[in-house]
């Protein structure tokens, strides 16, 4: 039997041993899945592995030794039961293995290269037999054993040197040969070729976006959202301090509002005030940063009084933003309440003091204080930033300072007890009163003075309540009708009659008016129409307190209890019990679901009317019943037969004069 070539010999133990050597290597080594192939790392370790498996082949062993020594390696290499070949040189047994079925059995380590080897191997290691035809001994001559040498002679050398030492880090082992980090094993796919890149590094598209519409996504964010956004990078950090998404996280708080009128004011006395170095037509950025802002329309990118430009400095896009009702002169139109705010005051400010005011409602005790003045009960009163008005059984009207609680003025007109009174941010004020007459009034600019322009006749008693807006005065009397008065020419519009008991309160939304009765009933009229739509039927004694915003009817009665109706289906939504007695007056804003009521039995409760709970109770405040209620973002004001006007102001140490 013909014994194979000696190249195809090599070959097939370079590709046996290099498998072997590369599954105990593989598997010493820590792989990972992700690795990098490079050509040049590959080669290498192809190259190196080829060498010393020739020279383990030749005897090369861990231990020390010359060139003509014998010496017993650890680690036999290959053994066959089969056909032998005999390679001799020089008369000496050079190698001995068998060719049928040859295998690896235990590959050195790579990490102890040999320094040295046998040139010569005993029979012991590899036993020379004879060619079973020839009978003789065969050999690859002395060319070949002298290419092998050579090889092993500069493989086990450069890695002698090179790897002494060393641990070899596969990482990264070169393009063709994939790792798999899970078995440990390198492998040879000539079937596929992927270009090795590095993974992808993240692009941050946003700060690519021009300013506009990265902006416009900021706004779309939650506050948990925007607060994050604080810590990714600087460029985000000026993304979400920008006052266009706070005043938009602002204004989606339910019931958050600010008045614009005054926030207008505040801003034209800021301009007057800038610094010389300030711009002579715009107000300072500095001193408008230190104002409380206002919200507008939830969303900002529409209105069309803002302009970007990338051009513009920071503050110079601020100052493009700034109403010109606060630029021009004073003698210019100071804007409606809910008019569109100027990004140019810091909202983020503005949310911090206006969620902590919220808390403080739930949580905080308000500071207490009290008007002392009026001589006798008083039954109504009515406030706005600067000012609380006040009407007694004294038949006088007053007119304090809400900062200072300074008396501005005492003012009479009626021959009666005031009995309920109204005022606008205009400074149009109507009173009425015991002696069956309505007054109207205008207030000074500066709200500590008022003048009567004309006297309205035609109730046939006392006017117990009053309702007002830009279009239509309306006042209910003991006599049990509703009057209805054109604003404008304070000429009479129409009469309502339905109700059998005295009327006690009104409520006005648009054309619509709700009336309450000591009868028990309530009825919602068209004033267009000037018919009854609806009667209201469910509390068990006389009402006395109402009122009427959007679509929700709240009403308080005798019975004690307070009920929320829906104006357009007549339904009752809610009974709220609590209270011990009559359910005097109350008020409620629809966004924030605050409710405040108070009652014969001297206490204030707030609650959330939508859903039923109290959510504070204020008691000991007043030494006797109370008649009149009303409160804003900041404070609770209540009036009392005990002749007191309380405030409870939750925002006493914080600028709240926006706030309404």
């Amino acid at each position: 039997m013909d014994s194979p070539p000696m190249d195809d010999i090599e070959e097939m133990v370079l590709r046996r041993f290099s498998a072997g050597f590369m599954a105990e290597t593989t598997s010493t080594a820590t792989v990972s899945r992700k690795a990098k192939r490079l050509n040049e790392g590959h080669n290498t370790l192809r190259r190196q592995t080829r060498f010393r498996a020739l020279g383990y082949l030749l005897g090369g062993g861990s231990g020390s030794g010359s060139v003509g020594a014998q010496q017993q390696p650890s680690h036999p290499i290959i053994s066959s039961p089969l056909v032998k070949h005999t390679f001799q040189h020089q008369n000496q047994s050079v190698a001995s293995f068998d060719t049928a079925s040859y295998s690896i059995i235990s590959p050195p380590s790579i990490y102890e290269p040999s320094s040295s080897f046998d040139t010569t191997m005993s029979d012991d290691r590899f036993p020379t037999t004879t060619n079973a035809v020839g009978g003789e001994s065969r050999h690859a001559g002395g060319a070949f054993h002298r290419r092998l040498l050579a090889k092993f002679l500069a493989g086990i050398s450069n890695a002698a040197t090179k790897d002494k030492g060393k641990v070899m880090d596969y990482e990264y082992v070169g393009e063709g040969f994939p790792l798999d980090g899970e078995e440990g094993e390198l492998i040879d796919d000539e079937g596929c070729f992927v270009e090795a890149k590095q993974d992808p590094v993240g692009i941050d598209i946003i700060s690519k976006l021009p300013f506009e519409l990265a902006i416009h996504v900021f706004i779309h964010l939650d506050l948990q959202s925007v607060i994050a956004c604080l810590s990714v990078s600087r460029r985000w950090r000026g993304f979400a301090q920008d006052s266009l998404v706070w005043r938009e996280i602002f204004v989606r708080q339910p019931g958050w509002k600010v008045n614009a009128t005054s926030a207008a004011r505040q801003l034209r006395m800021a301009r007057r005030q800038r610094t010389p170095s300030s711009s002579p037509s715009l107000p300072s950025i500095t001193s408008l940063r230190s104002i409380p802002t206002i919200p507008s329309i939830p969303s900002a990118l529409s209105c069309s009084s803002r302009r970007f430009s990338m051009s513009r400095s920071d503050a110079q896009y601020r100052l493009s933003l700034v109403p010109s009702c606060i630029t021009e002169e004073e003698d210019y139109p100071l804007p409606p309440p809910d008019a569109v705010a100027p990004l140019c005051l810091d909202w983020q400010d503005l949310y911090k003091r206006r969620l902590e005011l919220d808390r403080r409602w739930l949580k905080g005790e308000p500071i207490r204080s009290h008007l002392c003045g009026h001589t006798d009960s008083v039954y109504c009163l009515e406030f706005d930033n600067n000012k609380i008005i006040t009407g007694s059984r004294d038949r006088t009207i007053k007119i304090w300072s809400l900062h200072t609680k300074e008396l501005l003025g005492t003012y009479s007109s009626h021959n009666g007890s005031v009995l309920c009174l109204k005022f606008d941010e205009t400074g149009f004020m109507i009173s009425g009163s015991s002696d069956k007459t309505i007054c109207v009034w205008q207030l000074t600019p500066k709200g500590d003075g008022a003048v009567v322009n004309k006297v309205l006749h035609g109730h046939e008693g006392g006017v117990l309540d009053l309702r007002m807006d830009k279009k239509w005065i309306v006042s209910c009397s003991k006599d049990a009708v509703i009057r209805i008065w054109d604003r404008k020419t304070l000429l009479p519009y129409c009469d309502l009659r339905g109700h059998e008991g005295p009327v006690n309160a009104v409520g006005l939304q648009g054309d619509k008016v709700i009336s309450a009765s000591g009868d028990g009933k309530m009825m919602l009229w068209d004033l267009l129409t000037r018919t009854r739509l609806r009667t209201f039927e469910g509390h068990d004694r006389g009402l006395a307190c109402i009122d009427f915003k959007g679509d929700y009817i709240i009403s308080g009665s005798n019975d004690r209890k307070i009920k929320i109706w829906s104006a357009s289906t007549g339904e009752c939504l809610r009974t709220l019990s609590g209270h011990e007695l009559l359910v005097r007056a109350l008020s409620f804003d629809v966004d924030s679901g605050k409710l405040v009521s108070a009652s014969y039995d001297k206490t204030v409760k707030v609650w959330d009317w939508r859903t039923g709970k109290c959510l504070r109770e204020f008691k000991g405040n007043h030494t006797s019943q109370i008649f009149d209620v009303k409160f804003d973002a900041s404070k609770i004001v209540s009036s009392s037969h005990d002749q007191k006007v309380i405030v409870l102001d939750f925002g006493a140490d914080m600028d709240t004069s926006l706030f309404s």
